[in-house]
């Protein structure tokens, strides 16, 4: 193993030069050689939604309704025209941010303008009836309640309690409301070159080094094999 070491380190010697000079050369190749590569353009959609409020944990707040919009369930339930493999390559497009507790940034990125923009407004508006739907169930039982404890009859005693109870109703039939679109669907264009010429330098670069070190240690592991 000794030897082993010693041949290495003599053969390194020798081939500083090489270390130097290949990977160089390489990078330059690489940042100087023209490639004729059309840029990789794509079109992201982004909306903002403001959330609800009407004590549904799923939906007022961010975290979880960042959950349900990356749903495969949820997900089938709008684009019900989709196969499972199609959905899953629309789950990995869409991105869901939560620039507050109360708000979601929805994200979408596509092949086409026109495509990008359908795709996310349909998601939105998708997710939009469906907290609607729910906020209307959670009114409709407030309203039921208020309207039921403001027919009962009740002792004198119990007068101020129902007076009360019904405040809290009123309050909470006049704070609540559903999630609301706060800012429209809007397309940017991104245009990514595939390789620039630093990238291509830097794998100029790498391959000059990998090549350097299997010309100094590939031929010495043979002889020690064959010495064997």
């Amino acid at each position: 193993m000794e030897q082993l070491f010693n041949t290495l380190k003599k053969r390194a010697i020798k081939t500083i030069p090489l270390f130097i000079i290949i990977p160089l050369l390489l990078g330059g190749l690489g940042y100087f050689w023209q490639v004729e590569a059309k840029p990789l353009i794509t079109y992201e959609a982004k909306a903002k939604v403001e959330l609800g409020y009407y004590e549904d944990l799923n939906l007022n707040e961010a975290d979880t309704a960042k959950s349900l919009l990356t749903n495969h369930d949820f997900l089938s339930g709008i684009f019900t025209e989709l196969e499972n493999k199609e959905l899953n390559s629309l789950k990995r497009d869409i991105e869901v941010k939560t620039p507050s507790d109360t708000k979601l940034e929805i994200r979408y990125k596509g092949a086409t303008d026109e495509e990008s923009r359908s795709t996310l407004k349909e998601l939105v508006e998708g997710f939009l009836e469906y907290d609607l739907s729910k906020f209307e169930e959670r009114y409709e039982v407030l309203e039921d309640n208020y309207e039921e404890l403001r027919t009962e009859e009740v002792d004198q005693g119990s007068k101020v309690d129902k007076q009360r109870f019904i405040y809290e109703l009123q309050n909470q039939l006049l704070t609540i409301y559903p999630a609301q679109l706060a800012d429209p669907v809007t397309v940017n264009e991104r245009t990514q070159e595939e390789f620039s010429p630093v990238k291509r330098a830097v794998l100029g670069g790498m391959v000059g080094v990998t090549v350097v070190f299997g010309f100094l240690v590939i031929p010495v592991l043979f002889r020690e094999e064959d010495n064997l």
